[in-house]
């Protein structure tokens, strides 16, 4: 009989019969009936009728695709980096993570936390801040780490308590506020002028006093020192 017509490279088909293109993201360099090969994973092609692997381009850098992938969109990010499917990949920035492939946004770390690294994959990377310190979402630094209210310290910490006879209402490494001359605070850690307690009729005190008996009579007035003067 007659010789069999089988397909060229870059189709494929039954041996004697129609030959169909590979298609997108596939190539065949072989004759005959074998079915055509899958670009591996990684890379793309957008041709048909491919006739050797070397039509598989190589995705972006810091991206990756699925086996067969037919564009360069299919191409997306890899942990740890974003921007668009098939374009330019970057790092995620300190303060941040990126632990699935894709073109989603990198996560902040919660407010609290702080991470120094770049290109960081898990939310391991957000270290929680010192006792007493707070940061915003997204901290890069230990240094966004500031005291709370009523504690005081340099940023980054460690952070103190204010002092009896003293407050602090606003965050960060401002000193605690002494309580004004005639009153007294015996609390530790307060957050507002609040705290700060009139000294009895007639007696006085220093600034930043930090217990009742700081209350002295005035002049022209006798009595033990905290209590009523007469």
């Amino acid at each position: 009989g007659s010789d069999v017509c089988i397909c060229n490279l870059g189709y494929t088909g039954p041996d004697g019969h129609n030959c169909t293109a590979c298609a997108s993201g596939r190539y065949k360099d072989v004759n005959g009936s074998a079915s055509c090969s899958l670009c591996p994973q990684g890379t793309y092609s957008n041709g048909t009728g491919e006739t050797s692997e070397a039509t598989c381009g190589a995705c972006p850098d810091h991206t990756w695709s699925v086996r067969g992938s037919s564009a360069i969109i299919n191409c997306s990010c890899n942990v740890g980096h974003t921007g668009p499917d098939g374009g330019a990949c970057m790092a995620c920035v300190a303060g941040t993570y990126k632990d699935g492939n894709g073109s989603v946004a990198c996560t902040l770390c919660k407010a609290g936390k702080y991470s120094t690294g770049s290109g960081e994959i898990n939310a391991s990377t957000c270290q929680q801040c010192r006792d007493q310190a707070m940061s915003i979402a997204g901290s890069p630094a230990m240094t966004n780490c500031t005291c709370n209210m009523g504690h005081t310290g340099p940023d980054g910490g460690p952070c103190e308590p204010c002092a009896a006879g003293s407050y602090k209402d606003v965050n960060g490494s401002q000193a605690c506020t002494l309580c004004p001359e005639g009153t007294y605070s015996t609390g530790v850690g307060q957050i507002s002028d609040t705290t700060c307690g009139a000294c009895p009729m007639h007696s006085y005190s220093t600034e930043g006093s930090d217990v009742m008996t700081n209350c002295s009579c005035n002049l022209g007035y006798t009595g033990p020192d905290g209590e009523d003067c007469v």
